[in-house]
């Protein structure tokens, strides 16, 4: 008798030894497992805003390299063969003799102006190339419209092209205007004059002739995020 109630005591006491014990290790176990869950989001957010970071580096990227290119291949195709057509506005107008590179960069309402003839190297060309081979091509940099979520400094490069027609009425129906990017927030160009041995901001008939040798640039843009990103290059021109 004295024998069962010790292991009974014995019993009891041991059971209430094991659930003071599981109740510290289930204490343990959920501060470890937070602690773990805790490195883990954490470590998870990480992994995220790479990818987020990621994508973002290679959209702005895909978006400055493709300008670039575009801007190179066409200001390559330069020529000086033909003088501009005139502005629409002004059919009768000329630009000044056989000048056929224009471009001004000011601080109004107009950031850049650029104009110049290239010969067809896979441009749009409406009329299926039926005509000289020459187009006249235009960029312009203009303050972006406000819209939501569009940074009010946000500047559009906007470019046009028609082909080069006599009478310039036929060229005018044929113009194609389009943008090429909404979130441009600097540009830079500048032209080398050869005759003159200096570079130029400035292209005009006034003080230059023919086309210049060297064109280089720089053009900074930013992504949705607002990650900003420059690219420059450098274009000589055959003359």
């Amino acid at each position: 008798m004295f024998r069962n109630r010790t292991q009974i005591s014995t019993t009891s006491h041991g059971r209430q030894h094991l659930m003071g014990f599981t109740l510290i290790e289930v204490i343990l176990a959920l501060a470890i497992m937070g602690l773990m869950l805790s490195i883990g989001w954490g470590a998870l957010r990480n992994v995220a805003e790479s990818r987020r970071l990621l994508s973002e580096r290679q959209t702005i990227d895909l978006i400055g390299h493709s300008i670039v290119t575009r801007l190179v291949r066409e200001i390559q195709l330069t020529t000086a063969s033909l003088p501009l057509m005139p502005p629409s506005s002004q059919p009768n107008a000329l630009f000044g003799g056989q000048d056929s590179f224009l471009a001004e960069q000011n601080d109004g309402s107009t950031k850049l102006a650029m104009t110049f003839l290239a010969l067809e190297g896979g441009q749009y060309l409406p009329d299926g190339g039926r005509h000289s081979g020459v187009v006249q091509i235009s960029y312009r940099l203009l303050p972006t419209p406000p819209e939501e979520g569009r940074a009010a400094d946000s500047l559009s490069l906007i470019r046009s092209e028609m082909p080069y027609l006599r009478p310039f009425a036929n060229a005018y129906k044929q113009e194609m205007i389009f943008p090429i990017s909404h979130n441009v927030i600097a540009a830079d160009f500048e032209f080398y004059d050869e005759n003159q041995s200096q570079w130029s901001k400035t292209w005009k008939p006034s003080s230059n002739s023919g086309v210049p040798a060297l064109v280089r640039f720089s053009i900074t843009i930013r992504s949705v995020a607002g990650r900003t990103q420059t690219y420059s290059s450098a274009v000589a021109i055959a003359r």
